[in-house]
């Protein structure tokens, strides 16, 4: 819910045309935190209930199961991808300062 929160406040950024504004990269590595937990919670939550599930199994009937599926991988990458877009926002906006200094 958070994530949505956020990248609600993106596109309101963006739909009253302040790409350059502050908060931009600050939303952006919100939502990058945001998401690469979400990466690696679903594959330890899935492991904990196999657990929980199997735990009054007599010995050699429980079970481990670690699996990591292509939604934690896609969730990863998009949590490096906002943390990167972040990073080049800051520089686009260090820049227009600059450039607004030329003028």
């Amino acid at each position: 819910m958070a994530a949505r929160w956020e990248a609600r406040c993106l596109f309101r950024l963006f739909d009253h045309e302040r790409a350059f504004d502050p908060a931009v990269p600050s939303t952006l590595i919100r939502l990058g935190r945001l998401a690469l937990p979400g990466a690696i919670s679903g594959s330890v939550v899935r492991t904990q209930v196999i657990l929980t599930m199997t735990i009054a199994a007599p010995a050699g009937q429980r079970m481990l199961c670690i699996a990591i599926d292509s939604q934690a991988i896609v969730s990863a990458i998009v949590g490096c991808l906002f943390l990167a877009f972040a990073h080049v926002m800051n520089e686009a906006i260090r820049i227009e300062d600059e450039s607004r200094g030329f003028v």
